[in-house]
């Protein structure tokens, strides 16, 4: 079994060699600090206050759109959009939708035989819109007649154009539980597909987003498209604020990359050196969420997967996505977290430098851009 010295002396060499040598202190490895450094263990934070919920068979506190009610059963919300020129849909006005607040929709669907598209627009849509300027909206789209689920930006619901940011599923024949989120600065982002991170990154910054739907901060479902038709049964939708996280005082990190011969082949070995800011209440490895991004590739590890080493650091290994991962996180004086991840069957498809690397620890996060050795999939037989 690796000891915290050894798991130390290999990354923080590691990032020594990288340029980093200042940030690890001469005595550092094997100094014996443990996760006390890190705050006293505690409970799982909350994820959020719940703001809108979807209580079935009582839909009252909703309001329709269009001419085509929703067939309303006490498990499901059936939306059968069978006029081109109309649309099926459900709208409520809430607070938590307007700007400045984080908050997360989860909506769970299912299409009831393909839809009549209206070119790239497959019909159904999820929305959450400010009231004022913008709405982060997650679609399903057709894109070259494969299914995806896409942030839309604004433009024509029927242009591909429309769809640029997404990940490619099956919501034809799937079910699908999507968690879409609008950042408190407008931004928006797909974080989960039926419970697992998309495999890559699907973000729009603020100013790429939609335009907003309607006045007044609302939350939306149903099937949306003017020229097109769709039948959707709609299980599940509710609404979140989310934790606010507190920005790293300094994040840095260095990349290997060795790209395989196609999709989920990728491997990579990632070193970050993360500091709390003199805020932070402190990260907990063994109750917190720990997520990981490299270029287009982000992999969340749900809290309660650590365990603890001798020592004082914590390791994890399993799979999420089609990526076999093995994390460790050691945490050092100073309120600094050595966190050192190797992947395996990544789909890191595009990746160039500058290559971004993201890291949030429980509702601690930070990002920064490095410029990673990358081995293209020609000398793919470099790999160590």
């Amino acid at each position: 079994m690796n000891t915290r010295r050894d798991f130390l002396r290999t990354a923080g060499g590691g990032l020594a060699g990288y340029g980093l040598g200042r940030a690890l202190p001469p005595g550092l490895v094997g100094a014996g600090v443990g996760s006390a450094l890190l705050g006293r263990p505690r409970a799982a934070r909350a994820q959020g206050t719940r703001c809108v919920e979807l209580s079935l068979p009582d839909i009252s506190g909703w309001t329709e759109l269009g001419g085509q009610p929703p067939f309303v059963t006490s498990t499901e919300v059936q939306f059968r959009d069978l006029n081109p020129s109309d649309v099926s849909a459900l709208y409520m006005h809430s607070d938590c939708a307007a700007p400045g607040i984080a908050v997360d929709v989860v909506a769970s669907f299912r299409y009831q035989g393909p839809p009549s598209p209206n070119n790239a627009d497959g019909g159904f849509r999820i929305v959450i819109n400010d009231g004022q300027s913008r709405s982060a909206v997650l679609a399903c789209a057709l894109l070259n007649g494969t299914p995806y689920l896409s942030l839309a930006q604004s433009g024509s619901p029927s242009e591909p154009a429309t769809y640029g940011v997404g990940v490619a599923f099956d919501w034809l024949t799937q079910p699908v539980e999507a968690r879409l989120r609008r950042l408190a600065d407008g931004s928006a982002q797909l974080v989960t597909v039926n419970g697992d991170p998309p495999g890559q990154t699907v973000f729009l910054a603020p100013d790429m987003v939609a335009g907003r739907t309607r006045l007044g901060a609302s939350f939306e479902f149903g099937c949306t498209s003017v020229e097109g038709t769709a039948s959707v049964d709609v299980t599940g939708f509710y609404a979140e604020t989310t934790v606010a996280t507190t920005p790293f005082a300094s994040l840095a990190a260095r990349a290997d990359i060795w790209l395989g011969p196609g999709r989920a082949h990728d491997r990579f070995d990632l070193q970050a050196l993360a500091t709390l800011a003199a805020g932070s209440d402190g990260f907990d490895p063994l109750t917190e969420d720990v997520t990981i991004s490299l270029g287009p590739g982000q992999w969340t590890i749900p809290a309660g997967s650590f365990r603890a080493e001798r020592g004082g650091w914590y390791a994890y290994r399993g799979v999420i996505g089609t990526t076999g991962l093995s994390v460790s996180i050691a945490p050092w004086s100073g309120g600094r977290v050595l966190v050192a991840a190797l992947g395996a069957g990544a789909s890191l498809d595009g990746v160039a430098n500058p290559v971004g690397v993201g890291l949030t620890l429980g509702d601690d996060a930070g990002e920064t851009g490095i410029f990673a050795r990358i081995l293209p999939r020609s000398t793919r037989q470099d790999r160590p």
